[in-house]
C-alpha cells in the first residue's frame, strides 16, 4: 500500500514549491515595504447571507508544527507529518485522489497573500485560476480554482492561501478526478471553516549532539619528545600524544582527560618511584601513568615555588641521582627520595633565568640558557660560562653529555665541545656548516645527532667530530624547523616539527601525524551564520564547519593556498545579511569572502576588529589608526579618528545592534554612530564603566547592550547602565576580560585570562578553568551557536596552544 504522503502528487509539488521559495532560505527582499495589515487581492462584493449546509467532520486535530488546527473528513485516511496534513478518500488512487492537503510553515522574510498566490501560480504545471478573497478564522486570504491533467486523468481542485501574519503561511488544497469533483468539493469549505490558527513559533534548532564537552586541538605541533620502548610521547601545543611506533596509532590527551593544560612544551620519563610520563605545560606539571593510561595528581613540589603556575620549558629525569630537574624561570631541583626542593635563579648565580636544555655529568647539572651561555651547578655552587670568560658562542640552546665526560653544546653559530676546561667550536667554517642548533642527542654507541631550527628548513645531522662533517644528513621535506629530537630503542632519531612526528632511518623520514580538524591551536575569532555554520579564525588560517556536526568536513583557507586571501591571522570575523564575510587580519590585509572568492584590501593592513552595519558596510577598527569603513563593493566609505570625534584611535571592539547603531569600544570609553552622527556615550571618567578600556561588545536577548571592559561587564539600555560584575570588587581581581558572548537564554559568558566566567542571573557567577576541562585559562574567542552550544577558543599568543572547547548543553 502506498504511503499517504504520495497522494495528489501534482498538488503536493505545488505546495512544496511555494513553501521552498517562500521559506527559510529565501533571502530575496520584497520589492516594497509590507503593511502590517494584510489586505485581500480583490474587494469582496456585498451580498446577501446564504445558508450553506456543510458536511459533518470528525474530531479536531492540532498541528503544532504548522500553527493550525482542523477537523478531519470522516472515513479519509489521515496522516500528519510536521506541519503537513494528508487526507485520502477510501479506495482512492494515491496519485489522483480524491485527497486533501494542508500545510503551515513560517518563513524568515515578510510576505503578503498576493506573494503567496503569485508564487503558486508561477510555479504550477497545472492551471491556477484567478484569485478570490476569502476569510479563514477571521483572517483575510485568497482562494483559486485549479485544473489540469495528471497522467491522463482530468483533475479539478481548489486552493486556499492565507498569510496568518507577515511570515506565518498556510495552504489548503483539495483535488480529485474531474468526474468526482462535485461530490467531494463541499469538503473544501467544510474543512476550511474548521481551521483555527495559533502563533507558530520557530522551533529551537537541534544539533543532535550528545551533551558534554568536546575538544578540538592540533596534536602535530610538537615541542618535545621522549621514547619508552615502542612508545613515543610528544608534548604538543594540542596536548600530549602517545604514539605506538609499531602500529602508528596515536592517543591524544587534553585537559578533558586530565592533562593540566593543553599547551605542553616539555616531557620526560621518570620513576617517582613508579614509572610516569611527566609533562611540562603552560601551567605546571602533569603526571601520566603509561600502565593504566590515566592521569594522576601529585603534590611533589611546594606551591610557593610557582611551578604549578609557570610554563615548564624543559624537564630532565636524573634517575641516577634521584632528581627531577625542572626548567622554568630558573632551575628547580627535586630530590625524589627526600622531597627536598631547591630553586636556582639569577639570584643564586645563574647568568639568565631561562632554561632551554639540561644535562647531567656525574652529579653536576649543566643548564643551557638559550641566550646567556651555560651554568654548571655543582654542590649547590653555580659557575657560568659566557662570552666574557671564553665561551665561543653564548647563545646556547641545546646541551648533551657524552660517556667520556665531554659536554656538547648547540648554539646559534654551531656546535661546541667542552672538556678539560677547554672549548672547541665547530662553526660555519667546518664541513657540517651547522647553525641554529635546537637539539642534541647522543646515542648509546656515541653517535652525536643534531637537529636545527632555523627560520627556514631544519636539518638532522649525525655529526662526526673528527671530520667536522655530517656523516648522515637530512633536510625536513616540509621545510619545517626541527623543534624536538629523541632516539628510539635502536638509536635512530625521532624528530618533531610543527607538522608532526617523523622517524628517521638514516635515509628517509617516516611521518606520523594525527588526523586533526583544527588547523592551528591559537584560536582568535568565531562567527556563526544564520544557517548554523561556524567560521573559525586562527593565527594560521580560517576554517569553516557545520556546528551541528563538527566531526568532519572542515574547510581551511590559508594565504599560501587561497588566492585573494590577505593573510592567515583572522583576529575578527563579521557576516553581512547577504552572507558576505569580512575578516580583520593581523599582520595581513583585511579580506572579504563573496560568492566563493576572496578579495584582500591592501590599504587595511593589520586591523584588529570588524563589524557590518545595516547598510552592509564593513567597519574595521585598529589599535592606533581608528576606523576605516568600506562599502559593500569594497570602496572606501569613510574614516573616523579622534579628529572626527572618536574618544581614542585605539579601537578594540565594534558591534552593530538590531537598530543599526554601530557601537565603538576604545581604550578611552564608548562611542556610537547613529543616523550619520558620531557621539561619545561614556567617556573615560564615566562612573558607569568599570574600566575605560572597552574590550568587547554584545547584545542581550532584549536588545540591551552588554559592555565588556578590562575589569568587568556593564548592561546599558541606552539611558541607564547596570554593572553586572566588577572583577576588582567581586572576587576576580586578578582576571582581565578578553572577550564575551551572550546566549539566547540570557546567559552571559565572559572570557578572561584566568578562565571562563558565566552567569544566568548576572548576580551569581561561576569560573571555569582547566581543572573543569577548559583547554586553557586564556580565553581568546567566544561564540554561542544557533543550537545554544558554546564555542571557546583559547591561546594567549601564537606561541602557545589553546584550541577549541565545544560545550554542548
Amino acid at each position: 500500500m502506498k504511503n499517504n504522503k504520495t497522494i495528489l502528487l501534482a498538488l503536493i509539488i505545488l505546495m512544496l514549491s511555494a513553501a521552498c521559495s517562500l521559506g527559510a532560505k529565501d533571502k530575496t527582499p520584497t520589492a516594497e515595504p509590507v503593511s502590517e495589515n494584510i489586505s485581500a487581492a480583490t474587494t469582496q462584493p456585498t451580498q446577501r447571507p446564504v445558508t450553506i449546509s456543510l458536511p459533518s467532520l470528525g474530531d479536531t486535530n492540532l498541528v503544532e508544527d504548522g500553527g493550525f488546527s482542523f477537523r478531519a473528513i470522516p472515513g479519509y485516511a489521515l496522516e500528519i507529518s510536521g506541519g503537513m496534513v494528508s487526507m485520502l478518500a477510501p479506495d482512492a488512487d494515491p496519485d489522483t485522489g480524491p485527497g486533501l492537503q494542508i500545510m503551515g510553515w513560517k518563513g524568515d522574510v515578510d510576505r503578503t497573500n498576493e506573494n503567496l498566490y503569485d508564487q503558486l501560480k508561477d510555479g504550477s504545471t497545472l492551471q491556477v485560476g484567478p484569485s478570490a478573497a476569502i476569510t479563514v478564522a477571521g483572517i483575510p486570504g485568497l482562494s483559486a480554482e485549479i485544473s489540469g491533467d495528471n497522467n491522463g486523468t482530468p483533475m479539478q481542485g481548489k486552493a486556499a492561501l492565507v498569510m496568518v501574519d507577515s511570515r506565518q503561511q498556510f495552504m489548503l488544497m483539495l483535488g480529485a478526478p474531474q468526474s468526482e469533483w462535485n461530490a467531494v468539493s463541499p469538503y473544501f469549505d467544510a474543512v476550511l471553516a474548521s481551521v483555527e490558527f495559533f502563533e507558530l513559533t520557530t522551533p529551537v534548532p537541534v544539533s543532535n549532539l550528545t551533551p558534554g564537552m568536546y575538544a578540538y586541538t592540533n596534536g602535530n605541533v610538537i615541542r618535545d619528545l621522549v621514547v619508552d620502548g615502542e612508545m613515543a610521547y610528544a608534548a604538543t601545543l594540542g596536548g600530549m600524544v602517545a604514539w605506538n611506533l609499531t602500529s602508528g596509532y596515536p592517543m591524544q590527551y587534553t585537559p578533558l582527560q586530565g592533562l593540566g593544560h593543553v599547551s605542553a612544551s616539555s616531557i620526560t620519563l621518570c620513576e617517582i618511584p613508579e614509572k610516569r610520563v611527566i609533562v611540562g605545560t603552560l601551567r605546571g606539571l602533569s603526571y601520566y601513568d603509561p600502565a593504566t593510561g590515566l592521569w594522576e595528581e601529585h603534590e611533589l613540589i611546594p606551591t610557593d615555588n610557582a611551578v604549578h603556575t609557570s610554563k615548564i620549558n624543559r624537564l630532565y629525569c636524573d634517575q641516577a641521582n634521584n632528581r627531577l630537574l625542572i626548567g622554568y624561570s630558573g632551575l628547580g631541583v627535586l630530590n625524589l627520595k627526600t622531597g627536598e626542593y631547591q630553586r636556582f635563579t639569577e639570584k643564586e648565580g645563574l647568568a639568565w633565568n631561562e632554561v632551554s636544555d639540561i644535562a647531567v655529568v656525574g652529579q653536576d647539572i649543566w643548564v643551557a640558557s638559550g641566550y646567556k651561555g651555560i651554568a654548571v651547578i655543582s654542590a649547590n655552587q653555580v659557575t657560568t660560562y659566557t662570552a666574557e670568560n671564553g665561551m665561543p658562542n653564548e647563545r646556547a640552546h641545546a646541551i648533551a653529555a657524552a660517556k667520556d665526560g665531554t659536554v656538547w653544546v648547540g648554539s646559534s653559530g654551531g656546535i661546541m665541545s667542552f672538556k678539560g676546561g677547554q672549548w672547541k667550536m665547530y662553526g660555519s667554517d667546518t664541513p657540517a656548516h651547522l647553525s641554529d642548533i635546537n637539539e642534541i642527542e647522543i646515542a648509546p654507541d656515541g653517535k652525536i645527532w643534531v637537529a636545527t631550527a632555523p627560520l627556514g628548513t631544519g636539518r638532522i645531522c649525525q655529526f662526526n667530530p673528527q671530520s667536522g662533517a655530517c656523516d648522515v644528513e637530512y633536510q625536513d621535506a616540509e621545510f619545517q624547523s626541527i623543534l624536538a629530537l629523541a632516539l628510539d630503542q635502536l638509536g635512530q632519531p625521532l624528530y618533531g616539527t610543527s607538522k608532526g612526528l617523523y622517524g628517521f632511518d638514516g635515509t628517509n623520514a617516516l611521518p606520523f601525524s594525527t588526523d586533526d580538524l583544527l588547523h592551528a591551536n591559537f584560536v582568535d575569532s568565531f562567527a556563526v551564520t544564520p544557517e548554523g555554520f561556524l567560521w573559525v579564525g586562527t593565527d594560521a588560517g580560517i576554517q569553516f564547519l557545520d556546528a551541528a556536526d563538527p566531526s568532519y568536513g572542515w574547510t581551511t583557507y590559508t594565504k599560501s593556498q587561497t588566492p585573494g586571501l590577505g593573510g592567515n591571522w583572522a583576529s575578527d570575523i563579521s557576516l553581512s545579511a547577504d552572507d558576505t564575510l569580512w575578516v580583520a587580519v593581523i599582520n595581513g590585509e583585511a579580506s572579504r569572502y563573496l560568492n566563493g572568492e576572496w578579495t584582500a584590501f591592501s590599504d587595511l593592513y593589520s586591523f584588529n576588529v570588524v563589524t557590518v552595519d545595516a547598510e552592509q558596510r564593513a567597519w574595521f577598527g585598529d589599535d592606533g589608526k581608528g576606523i576605516v569603513v568600506l562599502n559593500s563593493d569594497g570602496s572606501n566609505a569613510m574614516t573616523l579618528t579622534t579628529v572626527d570625534g572618536l574618544p581614542s584611535d585605539k579601537v578594540h571592539a565594534l558591534f552593530t545592534d538590531a537598530n543599526g547603531v554601530v557601537w565603538i569600544g576604545t581604550d578611552n570609553g564608548l562611542a556610537k554612530y547613529q543616523q550619520g552622527q558620531l557621539s561619545i556615550v561614556m567617556d573615560a571618567q564615566d562612573p558607569r564603566l568599570t574600566n575605560k578600556w572597552i574590550r568587547a561588545l554584545a547584545a542581550a536577548p532584549d536588545g540591551t547592550l552588554i559592555i565588556g571592559t578590562f575589569t568587568g561587564v556593564v548592561r546599558f539600555n541606552g539611558n541607564q547602565a547596570e554593572i553586572l560584575i566588577d572583577f576588582l570588587k567581586d572576587g576576580y581581581s586578578d582576571a582581565r576580560l578578553t572577550t564575551l558572548a551572550v546566549a539566547p537564554t540570557g546567559r552571559v559568558w565572559i572570557g578572561t585570562d584566568k578562565g571562563l566566567l558565566y552567569s544566568d542571573d548576572s548576580q551569581t557567577w561561576k569560573m571555569l578553568t582547566t581543572a573543569d576541562g577548559l583547554m586553557t585559562n586564556f580565553i581568546s574567542a567566544l561564540a554561542v551557536d544557533i543550537y545554544g552550544a558554546v564555542w571557546v577558543g583559547g591561546g594567549g599568543s601564537n606561541f602557545d596552544g589553546g584550541g577549541i572547547l565545544h560545550i554542548v548543553p
